[in-house]
């Protein structure tokens, strides 16, 4: 069974922070896959100061197809089989 790591936040935007993050995890820990999960809401901060959630779901999909292109970070990136990504539903 695969072991899959989920790593949620807004990406407001991605940045090479998140990436790195994902990259350690799937290279020192027994994790195969890592799924970004693009969250709508940050309890810390203003919805207003957030992109459109389409847009940053978009930004995240254009840096791992960016990321697994050119494999700029270190090895481990190809031991990534798969990214996922999704918008949680946070009822009101």
């Amino acid at each position: 069974m695969k072991k899959i790591g989920l790593y949620f936040g807004t990406f407001n935007p991605i940045h090479v922070g998140h990436l790195i993050i994902s990259n350690y995890m799937v290279g020192y820990t027994n994790l195969d896959e890592i799924w970004f999960v693009v969250s709508p809401l940050n309890p810390l901060k203003k919805k207003e100061s957030l992109l459109e959630d389409y847009h940053r779901l978009n930004l995240v999909k254009i840096a791992i197809e960016h990321v697994a292109r050119s494999n700029w970070l270190v090895p481990f990136l190809n031991l990534i089989n798969a990214l996922s990504l999704s918008i949680c539903s946070i009822p009101p």
